[in-house]
């Protein structure tokens, strides 16, 4: 236990220096859940590699998405939540009513921490130039 007390310490010390991105529940959620905030932060190259690692050990890439998910999400609550100790696993595993409607929320904030606006994509791609050296 003083193991993993002293792993979760480092990780939560790790996490310190990148930013959080808060999300207010919507209150009928909460209302139902208990859940009023989600904290869930930018993977780096790392972790992602380790969400494809476990994706593909627990059924394909079909389970990618929902494992990048919990790997960005890092409180609910005020509760520190974990892919390292199954912590975040044992909560989206919750069957209670509103639960899954939270999860499409974190599906989407992922989408919005990872993915470049649509004018960041337009620009980027409209940027082109052949080189020929």
């Amino acid at each position: 236990m003083n193991d993993l007390h002293s792993i979760e310490q480092t990780m939560v010390a790790a996490d310190a220096a990148r930013p959080l991105y808060a999300f207010a529940i919507p209150a009928s959620l909460a209302r139902q859940t208990g859940v009023t905030k989600v904290r869930m932060i930018e993977l780096k190259s790392s972790e992602e590699l380790m969400a494809t690692k476990r994706a593909q050990a627990s059924g394909g890439n079909l389970n990618l998405a929902i494992e990048l998910v919990k790997e960005s999400l890092r409180y609910v609550g005020t509760s520190r939540v974990s892919t390292g100790d199954g912590s975040v696993d044992t909560w989206w595993a919750k069957a209670d009513p509103g639960f899954s409607k939270i999860r499409q929320l974190l599906m989407a904030a992922y989408m919005q921490l990872h993915n470049p606006s649509q004018d960041e994509s337009e620009d980027f791609l409209s940027s082109v130039a052949v080189e020929i050296k």
